[in-house]
């Protein structure tokens, strides 16, 4: 009985081990990520000033946020920051689940799609856009 309970032993502690090593890079990740913001613009010659989170959501005013960050097609980790008013006007923490008015965001997704669509050759820009459209017709 000994002698099998050694290889197992073994195989749990090298498993942990390496379980534990995914987990401090996935921490390392999202620390890069909550301490290494940048400023929109960056003037040349000059190093960029990093800032956290923390001091950007204080900077705007700011009083919660949630972050997803995908890899893959899927979400590869959450995090919530800050509070949030609710429906009765209560401060809750916010959490990755938290819900928010949806701001107008859907413009700059769509462009950036259609741009990264065209960059892959799936479709082309100069085409007039009814060749594209299924359920419609824009008029010219």
């Amino acid at each position: 009985m000994k002698t099998y309970l050694t290889p197992i032993l073994l195989a749990f502690l090298f498993f942990t081990a390496c379980s534990s090593e995914i987990d401090n890079s996935l921490d390392a990740e999202i620390e890069e990520i909550e301490m290494g913001l940048f400023t929109a613009t960056q003037i040349n010659g000059e190093s960029p000033t990093k800032y956290s989170i923390a001091e950007r959501m204080n900077h705007y005013k700011v009083p919660g946020l949630s972050i997803a960050v995908i890899k893959d097609g899927k979400i590869h980790w959450a995090k919530g920051y800050g509070i949030a008013n609710t429906l009765e006007n209560r401060k809750v923490e916010v959490s990755p689940n938290t819900l928010f008015q949806a701001g107008s965001i859907s413009k700059p997704i769509a462009a950036l799609s259609v741009l990264k669509m065209a960059q892959e050759g799936k479709l082309d820009l100069d085409e007039d856009v009814n060749t594209y459209l299924l359920n419609w017709e824009m008029e010219n």
